[in-house]
């Protein structure tokens, strides 16, 4: 299927695009031609409400974790990005990454 039926089918074939999460984070159809009429059917969904208690031994800034993490990024080209941030500081005060 070439872009051209792509576009069509999402122009006359959906009545709504869900997609989850928030604009300001992802739009998945940034830099791809598609016309007004696709882009007003996008119904971005936010994200699942959880309740998370008061007082938490969580950590809730990367400075406060002390020792090793798991880092679980996204399978998208993000997903590279975001491990190449973290990864930096190390890069930058080490010449090699082993395990302990």
């Amino acid at each position: 299927m070439g872009a051209q039926a792509r576009r069509a089918t999402l122009r006359d074939l959906y009545d709504e695009i869900w997609i989850y999460g928030l604009p300001q984070i992802h739009k998945p159809l940034t830099g791809i031609d598609v016309p007004p009429s696709v882009r007003h059917k996008m119904v971005y969904t936010g994200y699942l409400y959880r309740d998370l208690p008061l007082h938490s031994d969580i950590p809730h800034e990367i400075e406060e974790i002390d020792g090793p993490f798991i880092l679980s990024p996204p399978a998208a080209r993000d997903g590279a990005d975001l491990i190449d941030w973290v990864l930096a500081p190390t890069r930058a005060t080490s010449t090699s990454l082993t395990a302990p």
